[in-house]
């Protein structure tokens, strides 16, 4: 809706404005309909189409730091916001598989920043607040988000033992630190294990085991490797699993994962132990 409908909306609880106004038809007879202003108000309208014009009915008006007023709705009204809610938050959510290139099952991209990073997309602001909120940008850190194996099937710690193997001279490039943090697939908590381990990161490579070769292999599973392997060991929710590795002040030149998403340093698959 453009300013000027805005304004016409904060003096009347209910006009009538012809097509032209619009902008673009709506694709529905009847919507709903939230502009928020920069100062952090809010108004919520439900629009109806009736012949060649657009009947506007505010639900209510919402100021900066005043309570919303839900009490002063219908039960209709209300079940109207609810479903519209959930349906933003659907939005939100596929937005979070979309968050770059899926590369070895991995997807990196950057989805961070400041206000002139996201140029008005706040879906994917909250899409990134949801994978991980108070995110760097990515010259910052990047963080590859992992929920499938590189074949597309989802890691399930229940069905599955995985490994991470990554080869000799392959580890994350920074300059700072890196770190591979194990999360449950549905709750994005913690994973409660014995060991009361959480993430495996650089400062333990010097107690973690090598392979003959000079590679790295983590077992990420939601049962003990053995002890010989436990050293290796990132416990697995009994579910679905989400890793993310955390690239503190990656490097720049190669190979680095800079650019997100184009960069010549690629995260190793996640494989199913056969």
């Amino acid at each position: 809706m453009g300013s000027g409908i805005l304004r016409r909306i904060r003096r009347s609880r209910s006009l009538a404005i012809s097509d032209s106004e619009i902008g673009a038809p709506l694709r529905k007879a009847q919507d709903v309909h939230v502009v928020c202003t920069q100062g952090g108000g809010c108004y919520a309208a439900v629009v109806g189409r009736k012949d060649r014009c657009i009947t506007v009915v505010v639900l209510f008006q919402r100021e900066a730091g005043k309570p919303f007023p839900s009490n002063n709705l219908t039960p209709e009204q209300r079940a109207e916001l609810s479903a519209g809610m959930k349906a933003g938050f659907e939005k939100i959510s596929e937005q979070t598989e979309k968050f770059g290139k899926d590369i070895n099952g991995w997807l990196i991209g950057s989805a961070m920043g400041n206000r002139a990073f996201f140029k008005g997309d706040w879906t994917l602001r909250a899409a990134a607040a949801k994978a991980g909120i108070y995110g760097n940008d990515a010259i910052e850190a990047t963080y590859p988000l992992a929920k499938h194996d590189a074949d597309g099937n989802p890691l399930d710690g229940s069905k599955h033992n995985y490994t991470t193997t990554f080869p000799p001279g392959q580890l994350p490039p920074v300059n700072a630190f890196w770190s591979i943090t194990m999360y449950d697939g549905k709750t994005q908590l913690l994973i409660e294990n014995p060991i009361n381990r959480y993430l495996i990161n650089s400062p333990m490579l010097a107690d973690m085991k090598k392979n003959a070769d000079g590679s790295l292999t983590l077992y990420v599973q939601k049962d003990s490797p053995g002890k010989d392997k436990e050293s290796n060991w990132l416990p697995a929710p009994n579910g679905a699993i989400y890793l993310v590795i955390r690239l503190y002040w990656p490097k720049a030149e190669p190979p680095s994962v800079l650019p997100p998403g184009d960069g010549t340093w690629e995260p190793p698959s996640t494989v199913a132990a056969k």
